[in-house]
C-alpha cells in the first residue's frame, strides 16, 4: 500500500490547492450543493470543501487502514469512532450542540467497516 506512509494528500478545494492532513479529517460527506463535490470536516470544526472528487478516488487516495465509506454518502476516519450498532455509528467529535456526531452505516459498507474496526 503506498499510501501506508503518507500523512497528508494534497486536494483541489474551494480555497485552491490545500493539503489536508488525514489525521485532521474527521469525515467525507457528498456536497448538498454539488454532488461531485465533497464536504470534508476537520478536527478542529473547521470544513473544506473538496472540488470535482468521486468517492472512489478518494478511497483510493486515503489511508485505507484510518478511513472507511459508511453509507453512499460518507467516508469517515475509523480513529473518530467511539462507539456502534448495527446501523449507527456514534463518534468522538461533538456538533455545535456538544452531542457526538451520529453517522448511518449501511448495509452495503457494514462488513467493510466491522473489518476495519476488527470486532
Amino acid at each position: 500500500d503506498t499510501n501506508h506512509n503518507k500523512k497528508f494528500i494534497y486536494m483541489n478545494t474551494d480555497k485552491g490547492k490545500s493539503l489536508i492532513l488525514f489525521d485532521q479529517l474527521c469525515q467525507i460527506k457528498a456536497s448538498e450543493i454539488d454532488s461531485r463535490d465533497k464536504d470534508a470536516l476537520l478536527k478542529d470544526g473547521s470544513k473544506i470543501c473538496l472540488k470535482n472528487i468521486s468517492f472512489e478516488k478518494l478511497q483510493t487516495a486515503l489511508p485505507k487502514n484510518r478511513f472507511c465509506r459508511i453509507n453512499k454518502q460518507e467516508i469517515i476516519a475509523i480513529d473518530i469512532v467511539n462507539h456502534f450498532s448495527f446501523d449507527q455509528i456514534t463518534s468522538n467529535i461533538l456538533n455545535e450542540q456538544n452531542k457526538p456526531l451520529m453517522f448511518y452505516l449501511s448495509e452495503v459498507y457494514r462488513n467493510a467497516f466491522l473489518e476495519k474496526v476488527k470486532i
